[in-house]
Protein backbone atom coordinates (compact mmCIF):
# COMPACT_ATOMS: atom_id res chain seq x y z
CA UNK A 1 0.00 0.00 0.00
CA UNK A 2 3.32 2.55 0.38
CA UNK A 3 3.15 3.72 -3.18
CA UNK A 4 -0.48 4.33 -3.80
CA UNK A 5 -0.81 6.21 -0.79
CA UNK A 6 2.62 8.09 -1.78
CA UNK A 7 0.89 9.00 -5.37
CA UNK A 8 -2.25 10.05 -3.79
CA UNK A 9 -0.51 12.72 -1.73
CA UNK A 10 1.68 13.99 -4.91
CA UNK A 11 -1.57 14.31 -6.53
CA UNK A 12 -3.06 16.65 -4.37
CA UNK A 13 0.79 18.11 -2.85
CA UNK A 14 3.09 18.13 -5.81
CA UNK A 15 5.78 19.61 -4.01
CA UNK A 16 5.11 18.19 -0.58
CA UNK A 17 7.94 15.98 1.52
CA UNK A 18 6.30 12.75 2.04
CA UNK A 19 8.20 11.11 5.23
CA UNK A 20 8.12 8.02 6.19
CA UNK A 21 9.34 6.73 9.53
CA UNK A 22 10.99 3.73 10.76
CA UNK A 23 12.23 2.73 13.86
CA UNK A 24 14.97 0.69 15.09
CA UNK A 25 17.35 -0.93 14.39
CA UNK A 26 19.14 1.49 11.08
CA UNK A 27 18.95 -0.26 7.94
CA UNK A 28 22.08 -2.22 8.32
CA UNK A 29 20.27 -4.27 11.06
CA UNK A 30 16.53 -5.26 9.64
CA UNK A 31 18.26 -7.30 6.40
CA UNK A 32 14.77 -9.31 6.71
CA UNK A 33 12.48 -6.61 5.81
CA UNK A 34 14.92 -4.67 3.17
CA UNK A 35 12.32 -6.22 0.18
CA UNK A 36 9.79 -3.56 2.80
CA UNK A 37 11.90 -0.94 2.37
CA UNK A 38 12.65 -1.11 -1.27
CA UNK A 39 8.83 -1.21 -1.87
CA UNK A 40 8.84 2.79 -0.50
CA UNK A 41 9.25 5.27 -3.26
CA UNK A 42 12.39 6.78 -4.35
CA UNK A 43 11.03 10.39 -4.10
CA UNK A 44 9.91 9.69 -0.25
CA UNK A 45 11.79 10.70 2.59
CA UNK A 46 12.85 7.95 5.48
CA UNK A 47 13.00 9.11 8.56
CA UNK A 48 15.07 6.91 10.76
CA UNK A 49 13.84 6.92 14.76
CA UNK A 50 16.82 6.62 16.93
CA UNK A 51 16.02 6.62 20.97
CA UNK A 52 19.39 5.67 21.60
CA UNK A 53 22.39 6.99 19.79
CA UNK A 54 24.86 5.78 21.73
CA UNK A 55 23.49 2.01 21.31
CA UNK A 56 22.79 2.91 17.66
CA UNK A 57 25.57 4.35 16.86
CA UNK A 58 28.51 5.51 19.05
CA UNK A 59 28.91 1.69 19.53
CA UNK A 60 28.05 0.30 15.56
CA UNK A 61 30.90 -0.70 13.92
CA UNK A 62 32.47 0.95 11.04
CA UNK A 63 31.67 -2.03 8.81
CA UNK A 64 27.84 -0.84 9.41
CA UNK A 65 28.02 2.56 9.36
CA UNK A 66 29.30 2.24 5.52
CA UNK A 67 26.74 0.70 4.22
CA UNK A 68 24.84 3.16 2.31
CA UNK A 69 21.10 3.20 3.36
CA UNK A 70 18.21 1.59 0.75
CA UNK A 71 16.82 4.87 -0.03
CA UNK A 72 18.05 8.31 -1.57
CA UNK A 73 16.61 10.48 1.42
CA UNK A 74 17.18 10.18 4.40
CA UNK A 75 17.02 11.46 7.71
CA UNK A 76 17.99 10.60 11.38
CA UNK A 77 15.40 11.55 14.15
CA UNK A 78 17.03 11.23 17.39
CA UNK A 79 15.29 10.96 20.63
CA UNK A 80 18.14 11.67 22.69
CA UNK A 81 17.05 15.19 24.78
CA UNK A 82 15.65 13.08 27.85
CA UNK A 83 15.43 15.94 30.40
CA UNK A 84 12.85 17.85 31.22
CA UNK A 85 11.68 20.30 33.96
CA UNK A 86 8.57 17.67 35.57
CA UNK A 87 9.45 14.53 37.67
CA UNK A 88 8.21 12.29 34.37
CA UNK A 89 11.15 9.62 36.26
CA UNK A 90 8.43 6.55 35.90
CA UNK A 91 7.54 5.93 32.57
CA UNK A 92 10.26 6.22 30.34
CA UNK A 93 10.10 9.63 29.59
CA UNK A 94 11.87 12.75 30.29
CA UNK A 95 13.05 13.48 33.77
CA UNK A 96 13.74 16.21 36.06
CA UNK A 97 17.50 17.03 35.83
CA UNK A 98 20.20 18.88 33.76
CA UNK A 99 22.68 16.78 32.08
CA UNK A 100 23.91 18.35 28.78
CA UNK A 101 25.63 15.80 26.61
CA UNK A 102 27.60 17.84 24.38
CA UNK A 103 30.61 14.97 23.87
CA UNK A 104 28.18 12.31 22.87
CA UNK A 105 26.28 14.80 20.46
CA UNK A 106 29.82 15.61 18.73
CA UNK A 107 30.38 12.15 18.16
CA UNK A 108 27.25 11.25 17.24
CA UNK A 109 27.46 13.99 14.26
CA UNK A 110 31.07 12.60 13.53
CA UNK A 111 29.33 8.98 12.50
CA UNK A 112 26.26 10.95 11.22
CA UNK A 113 28.02 12.47 8.45
CA UNK A 114 30.01 8.53 7.87
CA UNK A 115 26.24 7.65 6.60
CA UNK A 116 25.78 10.06 3.99
CA UNK A 117 22.54 11.38 5.61
CA UNK A 118 20.82 14.25 4.34
CA UNK A 119 19.66 15.71 7.85
CA UNK A 120 18.93 14.78 11.67
CA UNK A 121 15.89 15.93 13.88
CA UNK A 122 15.73 16.52 17.39
CA UNK A 123 13.23 15.20 19.63
CA UNK A 124 12.96 15.22 23.15
CA UNK A 125 12.21 17.13 26.78
CA UNK A 126 10.86 20.88 26.91
CA UNK A 127 13.73 23.40 25.38
CA UNK A 128 12.98 25.28 28.49
CA UNK A 129 15.10 23.06 30.91
CA UNK A 130 18.77 24.27 29.77
CA UNK A 131 20.27 21.14 29.57
CA UNK A 132 17.73 20.45 26.85
CA UNK A 133 18.43 23.85 25.19
CA UNK A 134 22.32 23.35 24.21
CA UNK A 135 21.80 19.72 23.71
CA UNK A 136 19.18 21.16 20.59
CA UNK A 137 21.54 23.66 19.32
CA UNK A 138 24.57 21.00 19.95
CA UNK A 139 22.50 18.21 17.39
CA UNK A 140 21.88 20.96 14.79
CA UNK A 141 25.35 22.61 14.42
CA UNK A 142 27.01 19.38 14.96
CA UNK A 143 25.38 18.04 12.36
CA UNK A 144 25.59 21.36 10.22
CA UNK A 145 30.03 21.19 10.77
CA UNK A 146 30.76 17.70 12.47
CA UNK A 147 34.75 19.23 12.54
CA UNK A 148 33.45 21.93 14.57
CA UNK A 149 35.22 21.81 18.18
CA UNK A 150 33.34 22.17 21.15
CA UNK A 151 35.81 24.93 22.23
CA UNK A 152 34.35 26.76 18.88
CA UNK A 153 30.80 25.48 19.69
CA UNK A 154 30.49 27.11 23.29
CA UNK A 155 32.53 30.61 22.26
CA UNK A 156 29.44 30.72 19.90
CA UNK A 157 26.79 29.76 21.63
CA UNK A 158 27.30 29.18 25.43
CA UNK A 159 28.58 32.53 24.94
CA UNK A 160 25.58 34.32 23.54
CA UNK A 161 23.44 32.22 26.09
CA UNK A 162 25.30 32.86 29.36
CA UNK A 163 27.43 35.54 28.38
CA UNK A 164 30.98 36.04 27.51
CA UNK A 165 32.36 36.01 31.32
CA UNK A 166 30.50 32.76 32.13
CA UNK A 167 31.29 30.69 28.95
CA UNK A 168 34.08 28.82 29.96
CA UNK A 169 32.89 28.03 33.83
CA UNK A 170 29.53 26.80 32.25
CA UNK A 171 31.37 25.16 29.59
CA UNK A 172 33.07 23.23 32.72
CA UNK A 173 29.91 22.61 34.32
CA UNK A 174 28.36 21.28 31.16
CA UNK A 175 31.43 18.70 30.49
CA UNK A 176 31.51 17.25 34.08
CA UNK A 177 27.83 16.94 34.74
CA UNK A 178 27.39 13.65 32.71
CA UNK A 179 29.95 12.20 34.58
CA UNK A 180 28.19 13.60 38.28
CA UNK A 181 24.88 12.45 37.18
CA UNK A 182 25.49 8.70 36.46
CA UNK A 183 24.94 7.76 40.35
CA UNK A 184 22.55 10.20 41.24
CA UNK A 185 19.88 8.90 38.68
CA UNK A 186 19.70 5.88 40.06
CA UNK A 187 19.32 7.97 43.46
CA UNK A 188 16.70 10.36 42.86
CA UNK A 189 14.64 8.65 40.77
CA UNK A 190 14.44 5.92 43.60
CA UNK A 191 13.30 8.70 46.40
CA UNK A 192 11.43 11.04 43.65
CA UNK A 193 9.33 7.92 43.32
CA UNK A 194 8.92 6.98 46.50
CA UNK A 195 7.48 10.77 46.92
CA UNK A 196 4.72 10.51 44.37
CA UNK A 197 3.71 6.63 44.75
CA UNK A 198 4.31 6.31 48.63
CA UNK A 199 6.01 2.87 50.15
CA UNK A 200 5.08 0.62 47.08
CA UNK A 201 2.83 -2.78 47.91
CA UNK A 202 4.36 -4.09 44.46
CA UNK A 203 7.44 -5.80 44.73
CA UNK A 204 8.68 -5.52 41.01
CA UNK A 205 8.15 -1.32 40.94
CA UNK A 206 10.07 -1.60 44.28
CA UNK A 207 12.41 -3.65 42.41
CA UNK A 208 12.62 -1.42 40.26
CA UNK A 209 13.26 1.48 42.44
CA UNK A 210 14.83 0.48 45.30
CA UNK A 211 15.53 3.17 47.24
CA UNK A 212 19.78 3.94 47.77
CA UNK A 213 21.70 6.19 49.67
CA UNK A 214 23.99 8.50 48.25
CA UNK A 215 28.10 8.01 49.19
CA UNK A 216 29.95 11.00 50.29
CA UNK A 217 32.19 11.31 46.78
CA UNK A 218 28.83 11.52 44.98
CA UNK A 219 27.55 14.27 47.66
CA UNK A 220 31.19 15.86 47.13
CA UNK A 221 31.25 16.24 43.54
CA UNK A 222 27.73 17.35 43.21
CA UNK A 223 28.38 20.69 45.40
CA UNK A 224 31.40 21.03 43.63
CA UNK A 225 28.96 21.51 40.35
CA UNK A 226 26.59 23.57 42.40
CA UNK A 227 29.84 25.95 43.87
CA UNK A 228 30.73 26.09 40.07
CA UNK A 229 27.11 26.67 38.96
CA UNK A 230 26.95 30.03 41.45
CA UNK A 231 30.21 31.21 40.90
CA UNK A 232 29.34 31.29 37.09
CA UNK A 233 26.01 33.18 37.44
CA UNK A 234 27.76 35.84 39.98
CA UNK A 235 29.45 37.13 36.11
CA UNK A 236 26.60 35.52 33.41
CA UNK A 237 24.70 37.75 31.72
CA UNK A 238 20.90 38.50 33.02
CA UNK A 239 19.78 35.40 30.65
CA UNK A 240 22.67 33.45 31.39
CA UNK A 241 21.68 34.00 35.14
CA UNK A 242 17.98 32.88 34.57
CA UNK A 243 19.49 30.12 33.11
CA UNK A 244 21.77 28.90 35.66
CA UNK A 245 18.71 29.63 38.70
CA UNK A 246 17.13 26.78 37.08
CA UNK A 247 20.22 24.67 36.87
CA UNK A 248 21.01 25.38 40.38
CA UNK A 249 17.62 24.94 41.73
CA UNK A 250 17.86 21.16 40.38
CA UNK A 251 21.35 20.74 41.17
CA UNK A 252 20.53 21.86 44.70
CA UNK A 253 16.85 19.43 44.31
CA UNK A 254 19.21 16.24 43.91
CA UNK A 255 21.20 17.66 47.04
CA UNK A 256 19.00 17.50 49.46
CA UNK A 257 17.42 14.39 48.14
CA UNK A 258 20.98 13.01 48.77
CA UNK A 259 21.08 13.73 52.08
CA UNK A 260 17.70 12.82 52.72
CA UNK A 261 18.61 9.26 51.50
CA UNK A 262 21.72 9.40 54.18
CA UNK A 263 19.48 10.32 57.59
CA UNK A 264 20.08 7.65 59.97
CA UNK A 265 15.63 7.92 60.83
CA UNK A 266 15.34 6.37 57.14
CA UNK A 267 17.36 4.14 57.10
CA UNK A 268 14.88 1.19 57.60
CA UNK A 269 13.00 2.23 54.39
CA UNK A 270 16.63 1.78 51.97
CA UNK A 271 17.92 -1.42 53.64
CA UNK A 272 14.30 -2.84 53.48
CA UNK A 273 13.03 -5.03 50.49
CA UNK A 274 10.50 -6.61 52.00
CA UNK A 275 6.99 -4.76 53.66
CA UNK A 276 7.05 -3.13 56.56
CA UNK A 277 4.74 -3.02 59.58
CA UNK A 278 2.33 -0.21 58.46
CA UNK A 279 3.56 2.00 61.80
CA UNK A 280 6.91 1.80 60.16
CA UNK A 281 6.22 3.02 57.32
CA UNK A 282 3.76 6.05 59.08
CA UNK A 283 6.68 6.99 61.23
CA UNK A 284 9.55 6.77 57.75
CA UNK A 285 7.14 8.91 56.31
CA UNK A 286 6.65 11.66 58.66
CA UNK A 287 10.31 11.62 59.13
CA UNK A 288 10.98 12.39 55.36
CA UNK A 289 8.11 15.07 55.16
CA UNK A 290 9.46 17.15 58.09
CA UNK A 291 13.09 16.49 56.75
CA UNK A 292 12.02 17.28 53.35
CA UNK A 293 10.35 19.98 54.35
CA UNK A 294 13.41 21.55 56.66
CA UNK A 295 15.87 21.20 53.73
CA UNK A 296 13.63 23.42 51.62
CA UNK A 297 12.55 20.73 48.75
CA UNK A 298 9.71 21.68 46.71
CA UNK A 299 6.61 20.51 47.59
CA UNK A 300 5.00 21.54 44.77
CA UNK A 301 7.26 19.64 42.41
CA UNK A 302 7.81 16.41 44.78
CA UNK A 303 4.20 15.82 46.46
CA UNK A 304 5.44 14.23 49.81
CA UNK A 305 3.00 16.33 51.73
CA UNK A 306 0.55 13.49 50.61
CA UNK A 307 2.59 10.35 51.88
CA UNK A 308 0.36 8.89 54.84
Amino acid sequence: MVPPIFEEIRKKRPGAWILYGLYSPLWWGRQEDMHLLKDIPQDAVAVWYIWNSEKSLLKAKDSDINIPPPMPNNILLFDDVARSLHLGAFVGEPYRCFCPQLERIQAVAIRQHKMNTQGVGVCGGPSEAPGNEIDYIAHLEFSRNPELSIDEFSSKYIAFLYGQKAEPLVLQLMLRQPTVQVPWERIWKSWAALMCYGYFSDQSFRNKYKLCSAGEEDLRALREQIALAREAREVASPSGKTRLDKIIQVLEEYRIIGELSREESLQTLVKSNKNLPLKNVINAYEILKKSAADAGLSDEIYHYSRLK
